[in-house]
């Protein structure tokens, strides 16, 4: 499971840096978390924290049963309440994971890559732990800093990389990779989070798969199973690669009649199941492991008794209330409002995709033409799109559709860049100018919004 990740980490800093192109999106990716370290510093020291209930969680510096947390100098108070504003809501539970392992049920809702990302630099930095006489909260502050900032920059280049892929213009790759670096869930990529290693491993393997490494493609979307449960949609996109090789053969026995050999579908069958095994397996693997770790002892938790025993769906549905149209409640509200501006940016980009579409395009899902425009290429990040959305608004907390889309989608950034580039002869300018606006006042309200609530515990998840 290392193959893939130092395979990126030499593709972005050694051959690639010969790239003007990635170095400059290096460059603004950089600069960008630098920034959102500073905004969060000075937005968690603007207002006092909303809701203090964290303080009870066994982690947390101000529970007296983790003395080890007790803040020792000048310096690892300066660095903790530097970072206090990484440490919100979720970054709870992660920064626990990677401290102290799974020692609670309910932290099985949040995979390993990142906490164990986390624990494995906090390790490196244990000599500087002993040399200033940090406590492990700072520590792990400092890991997090830095799992993120990397993660989020080599995110950075594969969408640059897979933009430019697609459609041939390191100008509007460069446009895109300005926008995520300043998308309006931005605080959750700073943040003690698993978006930024997430999108780094969704885009690169995506980057891949257009190359046709399908192997390594398959090793990197497994790496993103790691990090978050709705790394198994990345199984869409070897499916569809897979419907996309089979699709010539099917072509010509249609038109001409050539037989085609049983040989042939029976090895792409298995190739496809391969990769596809390849990707479910770190999630079955950390089933077992919840199961092994919560099961074995005599007062087990009702899952261990279902026919699967998968805690990950129990735990979400018990902790969280996570399930079909739960969230659907008057007093949601304004959660449902928080997530309604990705939802319209979304739903408006789809259809303005298959609205350019003819039906047979649509029917066959793009794989029909033989000469495929850019516009068919992004057929299967449309339904990405299409299915992350749907799910999000039906079957998860609404709120958290905003990061959800924008950790896991290129698309999402694709249609917003195509929103504030100058109007084309079949859009007018007004309406233009609309879609523009709405995409820049989204981004930069969100942006600042993030960073000032979530840094002080408001309700922005």
């Amino acid at each position: 499971m290392k193959f893939p990740l130092q395979f990126i980490i030499l593709a972005v800093w050694g051959v690639k840096m010969a790239d003007l192109g990635v170095k400059r999106v290096i460059k603004i990716a950089f600069i960008s978390r630098i920034f959102s370290l500073l905004l969060q510093n000075v937005s968690n020291n603007l207002l006092v924290d909303y809701d203090t209930s964290v303080e009870h969680y066994p982690c947390h510096p101000n529970t007296t049963n983790r003395p080890s947390h007790k803040q020792n100098t000048i310096i690892d108070q300066l660095i903790s309440s530097s970072l206090d504003g990484l440490s919100k809501w979720d970054a709870v539970y992660f920064l626990d994971i990677a401290r102290n392992g799974y020692q609670y049920e309910q932290n099985m809702a949040f995979f390993p890559l990142f906490p164990l990302s986390v624990h494995t630099f906090g390790l490196i930095l244990t000599p500087l732990k002993l040399l200033l006489n940090l406590s492990d909260r700072s520590r792990l502050l400092l890991s997090a800093m830095f799992v993120n900032t990397v993660a989020f920059t080599i995110a950075a280049v594969g969408l640059y990389k897979l933009t430019q892929t697609i459609f041939h213009s390191s100008k509007l790759a460069q446009r895109v990779v300005v926008l995520f670096c300043f998308n309006p869930a931005s605080v959750f990529f700073s943040a003690a989070y698993s978006e930024s290693i997430f999108a780094m491993t969704q885009f690169w393997g995506m980057l891949f798969l257009e190359r046709d490494h399908h192997l390594t493609s398959a090793l990197i979307f497994a790496l993103g199973t790691t990090a978050r449960s709705n790394g198994l949609i990345s199984c869409g996109f070897i499916g569809y690669k897979c419907l996309q090789e089979i699709t010539p053969l099917y072509r010509l026995f249609m038109l001409k009649g050539e037989r085609i050999r049983p040989k042939t579908v029976v090895l792409k069958s298995l190739k496809v199941t391969s990769f596809l095994f390849i990707i479910i397996l770190p999630f079955l693997l950390f089933q077992y492991y919840g199961y092994h770790l919560f099961c074995k002892n005599p007062q087990f938790s009702p899952w261990c008794d279902h026919y699967l025993p998968i805690p990950y769906s129990y735990i979400q549905k018990h902790y969280w209330n996570v399930g079909f149209l739960k969230y659907y409640e008057l007093k949601q509200v304004p959660n449902f409002v928080l997530a309604s501006p990705v939802v319209v940016l979304s739903v408006a980009g789809v259809y303005e995709y298959l609205a350019r579409q003819t039906k047979k395009d649509i029917l066959s899902l793009g794989l029909w033409v033989v000469k495929k425009t850019n516009s068919l290429n992004i057929f299967v990040y449309v339904v990405h799109l299409g299915f992350l959305l749907a799910f999000g608004i039906a079957s998860i907390h609404v709120q958290v559709v905003t990061r959800f889309i924008l950790s896991s989608s290129p698309m999402v950034y694709w249609i917003a860049v195509s929103w504030v580039t100058p109007p084309s002869r079949d859009d007018s300018k007004i309406h233009s100018n609309l879609k523009a606006n709405f995409v820049y006042i989204y981004f930069l309200l969100f942006y600042c919004l993030g960073y000032l609530l979530h840094c002080n515990f408001y309700p922005w998840t």
